[in-house]
């Protein structure tokens, strides 16, 4: 897995959920197309209409690893910025109300109260336990005849938990409350179909479990909900021009900005393609796996976690006397890569499907000989 993953080479790498480990075939390829830039025109027709097919070649994958229709897919830059087009392009009068999760990313945190300031939109924040089961019918609770969108993530980013989408979107669409949903930390390690969870939009980026490039995102806006999105940005590409004036596009690509970076494009066609020949479902079922593996030794460790219900995030909390920032500087002076939660004083582990049982030993040795003072189980 090393020649795929070169950065597992240099040590216990678990930290997806801030940057996944790029692929090899994914970062050869934006090399090539870099030295070609260099080297060619890119100005010509040819290169313009051979740019276009690529464009169209990504959306393709990306559709393909979602379940979803390629012209529902648009290319962003990253997560925060698809929020931000399907909330700016939404058509909420003041007095809205958008219910979301205490907890959720920042980047949607400042979506929102970006959103809120300039449109009057009332923000409701929900707050859940994280040892007890995400009650929908809790939450909908919460719902006014004002609430106009719910806006959460699918795995929430410190601690891991699992968000029941699809139960949720049950529940909203009776109301006619759009669902829109970061998908940050599910995308290229659970096996996400936007059709079968019913969601309006569902936004993600490339860096994370997909194991490509930062500066590349992709945001799904289904067919029935993109009419009446307005575009954020608007561009050559937006519309369709011809004698009788400019008329808009159809589908999610109205919502991408201009000029893209070419290299990162040719790039993540690579990566997906790398990721679709291995199978999404065997990702999906071998970091299951894996998850289990990690929750039974840090069981044995006596390590306790943020929440139980997780798929690839485990976030142990540290006692009071050690912080979170410190252990991670620690840890990564013996190579060992993970990120630390300074809201809960816990450290974050990514488990992905790649990882193999004594390296998960090893980084739960680690963990263990630091919160213990240098003592270590057996």
């Amino acid at each position: 897995m090393s020649e795929d993953l070169p950065i597992l080479r240099e040590g216990l790498y678990f930290n997806h959920a801030g940057a996944g480990p790029m692929l090899t075939c994914t970062g050869n390829e934006i090399a090539k197309a870099c030295m070609k830039e260099q080297t060619a025109t890119r100005a010509n027709l040819r290169s313009r209409y051979y740019f276009q097919e690529e464009l169209d070649v990504l959306r393709a994958e990306v559709a393909k690893l979602i379940h979803c229709s390629a012209h529902e897919i648009a290319i962003t830059t990253n997560t925060t910025e698809g929020i931000n087009i399907i909330l700016n392009g939404m058509n909420l009068p003041p007095g809205s109300e958008i219910l979301t999760l205490r907890g959720e990313h920042f980047g949607t945190k400042a979506s929102m109260t970006s959103i809120s300031e300039r449109k009057q939109i009332r923000i409701i924040s929900y707050s859940i336990h994280e040892d007890h089961l995400f009650d929908v019918e809790d939450i909908m609770t919460h719902i006014t005849p004002n609430t106009k969108v719910i806006l959460v993530s699918h795995i929430m980013y410190e601690t891991g938990r699992i968000i029941p989408i699809r139960e949720l979107v049950s529940l909203a669409k009776r109301l006619n409350i759009k669902v829109v949903v970061d998908g940050a930390q599910a995308v290229g390690s659970l096996n996400v179909d936007v059709k079968a969870l019913g969601v309006d939009a569902y936004v993600f980026p490339a860096h994370k479990w997909l194991l490509g490039p930062e500066g590349i995102g992709f945001l799904y806006c289904s067919e029935a909900f993109a009419p009446s999105v307005s575009p954020t940005y608007a561009n050559t590409s937006t519309y369709d021009w011809n004698d009788e004036g400019p008329s808009l596009v159809k589908g999610a690509r109205k919502f991408e900005t201009g000029t893209r970076y070419r290299p990162l494009i040719k790039g993540m066609i690579q990566g997906l393609k790398w990721i679709q020949a291995r199978g999404i479902a065997t990702i999906h079922d071998r970091t299951c796996m894996n998850m289990s593996l990690m929750k039974e030794l840090v069981g044995e460790a006596g390590l306790p976690l943020l929440s139980n219900r997780i798929h690839n995030i485990a976030s142990v909390i540290l006692p009071s006397d050690l912080s979170s920032k410190s252990l991670r500087k620690e840890l990564e002076t013996e190579q060992i890569f993970l990120e630390d939660v300074p809201r809960y004083n816990a450290i974050r582990i990514s488990v992905s499907f790649h990882h193999e049982k004594h390296e998960m030993e090893e980084l739960v040795h680690a963990i263990y000989k630091n919160v213990y003072q240098g003592e270590t189980y057996v």
